[in-house]
């Protein structure tokens, strides 16, 4: 049995300054030391990148493209946890667009905070409903947030391979 290793990589602004942190393997420590890489705030959550300029333009990399070889932009990659800054190799995985997308987090400004669940005024229940490949699934209304949360999470479960427990938020 090997041994697994983490290892704390610090992002810096652009004055160089530490403003957070990235968790990477011991493996992949050295090889990504040899950057700056920088904290980016996103809608979708926060990401380790760097930027280089090549010939006067500017080029970006997430550090967990990087790390899982990705070169074109019709590639993917998924944080399983949806841990943006959790870049250990265990918890990254290439992905298409559709499997990547159900993978993400229920939308800011949402009446629940877990995603596919939703407050239906009318009939003062939690409403649980699964969106995929284009077609709304009606899981149920329910009493309790929750268990709208776990009809959900079961649902997307069956639906997509992809849908981590995890990211049931």
């Amino acid at each position: 049995m090997q041994l697994h290793f983490s290892m704390i990589l610090i992002l810096r602004n652009r004055k160089g300054e530490p403003v957070g942190q990235t968790t990477v393997d011991e493996a992949d420590f050295a090889f990504l030391s040899q950057w700056q890489w920088r904290l980016l705030r996103t809608r979708w959550g926060d990401y380790a990148m760097r930027c280089e300029s090549r010939s006067g333009v500017k080029q970006y990399f997430y550090l967990h493209r990087v790390l899982l070889g990705l070169t074109s932009s019709a590639e993917h990659g998924d944080h399983i946890d949806g841990d943006g800054l959790n870049n250990q190799r265990n918890n990254l995985r290439r992905v298409t667009k559709a499997e990547n997308a159900q993978n993400i987090r229920s939308q800011q400004g949402s009446s629940s905070k877990y995603r596919g669940v939703c407050w239906d005024k009318s009939l003062q229940k939690w409403r649980a409903r699964v969106k995929h490949n284009g077609k709304h699934h009606n899981v149920g209304q329910f009493d309790s947030e929750e268990a709208a949360r776990q009809a959900v999470l079961s649902k997307r479960l069956e639906l997509m391979p992809f849908a981590t427990t995890a990211r049931g938020r």
